[in-house]
């Protein structure tokens, strides 16, 4: 839910037509335990220091989220004090920030098998007066030894030790013990996966606008190089439905100010969206082999194995879509068969706000609206890969 509400923050990846489902279980496939709300990796190891601290102190059920707040804003002035200024979570917000970075890398943490208690962050909470009563017979750990060794585990027994003095100044410089850890949880836990794939390849740099375009996708296993193909005829051919919609809209909004509406819509963007679509006609054309030798049943096997609740209305619209960008040989902008589509499927999605009827909400696009191609967190996927390559380069 938090990352829908980011991407409406976005005009790039806002999921104008339902395309959401099948997008992240791409994504989930390629890049598990990843968020559109991730930064660093590093925050995997500052989320489980923090809770070590506490449950050393035996911080009671009830003053646990306090303190837990106290010492993520401490590591927010203390990542500040380190000379970071880019992906630091609550940079400008601090002690008002409302998503702390233990809430957003919650899941991963399990998906990672860093924390090993299996409830919730509010039931691990409520669950703590009970499980420190477990451990009454047990010596409470000396610092830096893990907590969890009696017996209920609430964290990895292998989580490397806490640096000193690093809640008053610390980076996201991964140490090789931080780093070699990440790598094995990743390789353990999401095998695989071309995340798994990227951070195994440790004398090379992770690039590329896209993640079939990374030097890396050519010596992944033929199953990650399948999920690739996936990705990559997915993003591309599903851009040009994301064009036509922002060309309807312009439309639409020429129309609305002939007859005298204002809209806060800046300039006359149809034009530009037109040459848009013919810019992605002539990359389906070079592209149309591969497209027509890929296994769509494939596809869909792969995405509903992840979400078995994709609805049989996305799968519809998505190969009704693929056959027009297949056949229309340039002539896309003016079909009216994929307008139609297209325009059909937001109502579908929308019902009544949707901007293809409803003028009001009309007035509320921007000029553009999810008119980025798909990236299936490439960016937070590569960024996890190089922190975990530049800390194994370290001695």
């Amino acid at each position: 839910m938090l990352e829908v509400v980011e991407m409406f923050r976005e005009e790039g990846t806002v999921d104008e037509l339902g395309l959401g489902a099948a997008r992240d279980a791409l994504a989930d496939t390629m890049f598990p335990g990843t968020s559109t709300l991730h930064t660093r990796p590093r925050y995997l190891l500052f989320i489980p220091w923090i809770y070590r601290i506490l449950e050393r102190s035996r911080t009671p059920s009830d003053q646990v989220a306090t303190a837990l707040k106290n010492r993520e804003v401490r590591l927010i002035g203390a990542l500040d004090a380190g000379g970071e200024n880019e992906g630091v979570i609550g940079i400008e917000a601090r002690a008002k920030l409302k998503r702390f970075p233990s809430v957003l890398y919650w899941s991963a943490l399990g998906t990672f098998g860093i924390r090993q208690f299996k409830g919730s962050q509010q039931q691990y909470h409520r669950s703590l007066d009970a499980i420190y009563q477990q451990r009454s017979n047990l010596p409470i750990p000396e610092a830096d030894v893990p907590s969890g060794e009696g017996t209920i585990k609430t964290w990895d027994a292998r989580v490397p030790g806490t640096p000193e003095g690093w809640l008053d100044a610390t980076d996201f410089d991964l140490t090789f013990p931080e780093a070699d850890y990440l790598q094995q949880r990743i390789l353990e836990h999401a095998p695989g996966s071309y995340l798994a794939h990227l951070v195994r390849r440790e004398d090379e740099q992770v690039d590329g606008d896209f993640a079939w375009d990374a030097p890396h996708a050519f010596t992944a296993p033929p199953t990650v190089r399948n999920h690739l193909e996936h990705a990559r005829n997915f993003s591309e051919l599903m851009h040009g439905a994301a064009l036509l919609y922002n060309l309807i809209l312009a439309e639409k909004v020429n129309d609305a100010r002939t007859t005298g509406a204002e809209l806060d819509v800046e300039g006359d963007r149809r034009d530009e969206y037109r040459t848009m679509l013919l810019d992605w006609n002539g990359r389906v054309e070079q592209r149309a082999e591969s497209y027509a030798d890929w296994n769509r049943a494939g596809f869909w096997a792969l995405v509903r194995e992840r979400n078995p609740l994709v609805s049989q209305r996305t799968v519809w619209f998505v190969d009704q879509w693929i056959a027009q960008a297949l056949t229309r040989n340039g002539e896309i902008a003016d079909d009216e068969t994929a307008r139609a589509l297209v325009a059909e499927r937001e109502i579908a999605v929308k019902r009544g706000l949707a901007r293809v009827s409803n003028l009001r909400a009309l007035e509320r696009w921007s000029g553009a609206s999810g008119v980025g191609q798909l990236v299936f967190r490439w960016p937070q996927g590569r960024r996890y890969a190089q922190d975990i390559i530049d800390g194994l380069s370290r001695s």
